[in-house]
């Protein structure tokens, strides 16, 4: 799992801010859309343990903004349908659809985003190399808009396995990629320590 020695000096971190409620909400649909058991994506169940890392953030929030990890520990019946839906031909496709539709929402519904506007929003699987024993990416764009304002949130998504751990990486940043170089970095680091894990 990773901590804040992992990242950069200057970054900061704070409780995670994950809502069990959305998560169940987003996933449950990508799961219907991707015609996979919901049990995939879901937290816990039998066999399936998740811990979540902090929330860590750049000191600029800028060209590197935020980073967060979810590790999965499961049957390898389960991780062997989770990474089969990963690598999913529908995945990016269905990413588009769910993701549109669920930060709309979202955002209607939040008062600190209002005049906010989500665009179409977009998902292309990264190029990444390859981590553990298998590891994708997907970039996701969010195309924001208020007023005469207009920008963009990306979000690249790492997921890699080593045996039967799994971690999924989330790098967010407004106004254009994550750097690449430190985005790297993390990832190696997150990968070493997955394979330390798992023996």
């Amino acid at each position: 799992m990773l901590t804040l020695n992992d990242l950069p000096a200057g970054w900061t971190s704070t409780p995670n801010q994950d809502s069990a409620a959305d998560d169940a909400a987003l996933f449950g649909k990508l799961a219907s859309c991707l015609q996979v058991s919901p049990t995939i994506f879901a937290k816990s169940g039998p066999g399936k343990v998740e811990v979540s890392s902090p929330d860590f953030a750049s000191p600029n929030n800028g060209a590197t903004g935020g980073v967060s990890e979810n590790v999965d520990v499961e049957t390898p019946a389960g991780i062997a349908a989770e990474f089969a839906a990963v690598h999913s031909s529908k995945l990016t496709g269905c990413m588009q659809t769910v993701y549109t539709s669920f930060l709309r929402q979202k955002f209607a519904q939040d008062p600190s985003t209002k005049g906010v506007t989500i665009g179409t929003v977009t998902a292309v699987r990264g190029h990444i190399p390859t981590y553990g024993d298998e590891s994708d990416g997907v970039e996701i764009t969010v195309p924001l808009s208020a007023g005469t304002t207009n920008t963009s949130e990306i979000i690249d998504l790492i997921f890699i396995r080593v045996g039967n751990i799994s971690a999924n990486i989330s790098f967010q940043n407004t106004g254009g990629a994550f750097d690449t170089a430190t985005a790297a970095s993390i990832t190696s680091k997150a990968a070493a320590k997955l394979t330390a894990a798992a023996g």
